[in-house]
């Protein structure tokens, strides 16, 4: 997926409480509490479950899709990012996931690099 097919688009209300209430994603946040005693976001993933299309040469599988993993800018390289893809691949491990895999724009170096130094490998790029 490239940047150049996407539209901005104004928030309508269902995010993220769509993704939380849907029985096959989730979000995970990261937060740290102020000295305002109020908590600020660091970051976030959302994970959802997916499954290979219904095509006579595909085999079966069910994977879980990695859609937005981001950390703020002042937080990174504090293992945030390492904790959060931790925490969705273990909701993963508990759907019976067959494997992981995360949508990554080409324009995203620093996500690429993160991702490999994951363990995760490209397979699409244009």
């Amino acid at each position: 997926m490239q940047l150049k097919y996407y539209k901005n688009e104004s928030l309508n209300g269902n995010y993220p409480e769509s993704i939380i209430e849907n029985p096959v994603s989730d979000i995970f946040v990261a937060c740290e509490n102020t000295t305002e005693n109020k908590e600020k976001i660091l970051g976030f993933v959302h994970v959802r479950k997916s499954g290979s299309p219904p095509f006579e040469n595909n085999i079966p599988n069910k994977h879980a899709e990695i859609a937005d993993l981001i950390v703020d800018k002042d937080f990174r390289g504090m293992g945030i990012g390492k904790e959060l893809l931790e925490s969705s691949k273990n909701w993963a491990a508990g759907k019976n996931i067959d494997y992981n895999e995360m949508m990554i724009v080409n324009e995203n170096i620093n996500g690429i690099d993160f991702s490999l130094n994951e363990g995760f490998c490209e397979i699409l790029k244009p």
